[in-house]
């Protein structure tokens, strides 16, 4: 592969590693994304849609972009934790309205 098509693979790929002596993933990106997916639902659905019809459209449009390649990636304690964090915020969010 020649530089410009390993630049344009690792913007598709959302895998972000990290510098350090083990192979480790950066969550940052993911998470980044998946709140951003998530204010644009409660940005077009609002307080006004029911809490059942939000959960669904989060669970189908945004838990994937959080989890997406996640699967390759030797996740330890602290970014579980950050992902977990993110789920529940999101849920306390919609059961706060």
């Amino acid at each position: 592969m020649d530089g410009s098509s390993s630049g344009s693979m690792k913007s598709f790929i959302w895998v972000y590693t990290l510098r350090a002596m083990k192979f480790k993933c950066s969550i940052y990106h993911p998470k980044r994304f998946f709140y951003r997916a998530a204010n644009s639902i409660f940005a077009k659905a609002g307080r006004l849609a029911f809490e059942e019809v939000i959960v669904q459209l989060l669970k189908q449009k945004c838990l994937p972009v959080l989890l997406y390649a996640l699967e390759v990636c030797n996740l330890y304690k602290k970014s579980i934790n950050l992902l977990d964090f993110a789920l529940n915020r999101l849920f306390m969010s919609i059961s706060n309205s």
